[in-house]
């Protein structure tokens, strides 16, 4: 079965098709080739012959069965409830577009009656992130929430200078291209500082949320720290049994300070720039590929000195995500340096699988 919705709220039906079995059909077309060669021909009896019998090991295999009675109970059926699951990102509301934030009236005659010709087509004829909203298949909690998280990123873009005081995009054209990834942040990073390649293999590391390898990667470095802080809360508890674990890992903090890279600076310093800071958190600085390119080790000598050999998928994919990542900003920002990033990766990559020598769809 394939087919196609209408969209929430404007369209009211959608497509749908069922095909039979590939496998039935071609029994259907071998029997009836095989049928025709003998006298007593019935074509209704040998359909019906093949379609029994693949019922038959359909039902013995507990697989679903397509019979009339099954297709017009589906086809008369109550549509399952649909619900909206929309996130609203700074690249949405840049790509679809926001109506006059200002409350002001347009100057012209010719300007105020564009703009009610406008507010009177239908919905689907003059979308805008708010429209979206309002047309979403959620209660009014979450279109609440929605229509928040908006309005707080127009804010964000705002204090950066990307939209103005109408909501018009005045920079930062290269947000749009970035779906799937923190537009705004890279867009600051790149267009208010000067990095070298070392910095922004920083910044694609820091932008993948899958931080699984890194973990293992920092599994000695976490084992010593444990080691250290059960020794210490054992010494601490003689004098003081109120002392917590907590208490003893920010004596661990203090004592052992992580030097922050030059990517994470800049996030702190746009963060101490935009109103709603919130809404570009959860990323942390990873160096896998840092040490993966530095140590000059093809891919399963890695994973042998690493013990990675119960995560090489996670690695391979970790990697595929550096490549693409790397090939996208190395689009939005013309930057050369992510392209030859991307095909580093994909010569290392290439080795594991070979369709990766001149593949780009990964």
């Amino acid at each position: 079965m394939a087919g196609r919705a209408g969209r929430p709220q404007f369209d009211d039906r959608g497509l749908a098709i069922t095909l039979a079995p590939e496998e039935i059909v071609s029994d259907i077309k071998k029997e009836l080739k095989d049928g025709r060669k003998r006298p007593a021909y019935d074509e209704a009896k040998i359909k019906k012959g093949v379609y029994n019998r693949h019922k038959s090991e359909a039902q013995r295999k507990n697989d679903i069965v397509w019979t009339p009675e099954v297709h017009a109970e589906l086809v008369a059926g109550e549509p399952a409830e649909l619900h909206s699951r929309t996130k609203i990102t700074a690249e949405q509301v840049l790509a679809i577009g926001l109506p006059d934030l200002t409350t002001t009236t347009l100057g012209t005659p010719g300007e105020q009656r564009m703009a009610e010709a406008e507010a009177s087509l239908p919905a689907s004829m003059r979308l805008d992130i708010v429209t979206v909203i309002e047309h979403l298949l959620v209660d009014d909690r979450e279109k609440r929430a929605l229509h928040k998280t908006l309005a707080q990123l127009v804010d964000n873009l705002r204090a950066i200078g990307v939209l103005d005081e109408h909501g018009k995009q005045i920079a930062g054209q290269m947000i749009g291209q970035l779906q799937g990834m923190d537009g705004l942040f890279i867009y600051y990073v790149l267009f208010n500082h000067q990095l070298e390649y070392v910095e922004l293999r920083e910044l694609v590391e820091y932008l993948i949320d899958n931080d699984i390898i890194q973990r293992v990667l920092d599994r000695e470095l976490e084992d010593k720290k444990r080691e250290w802080m059960r020794t210490k809360l054992r010494e601490l508890r003689e004098g003081n049994p109120q002392v917590s674990w907590e208490d003893v890992e920010a004596l661990w903090e203090k004592e052992n300070p992580r030097v922050l890279t030059r990517v994470e600076l800049i996030h702190q310093e746009l963060a101490s720039k935009i109103p709603h800071a919130e809404l570009h958190g959860g990323k942390k600085a990873k160096n896998v590929w840092a040490r993966f390119e530095d140590g000059g080790l093809p891919f399963v000598e890695f994973v042998e000195k690493n013990r990675l050999e119960h995560e090489e998928g996670n690695l391979f994919s970790y990697l595929v995500r550096v490549m693409n990542f790397a090939r996208k900003l190395g689009e939005a920002s013309k930057l050369s340096e992510f392209e030859d990033m991307a095909e580093r990766v994909q010569r290392i990559l290439a080795h594991v699988d070979v369709r990766l020598v001149d593949d780009r769809k990964w």
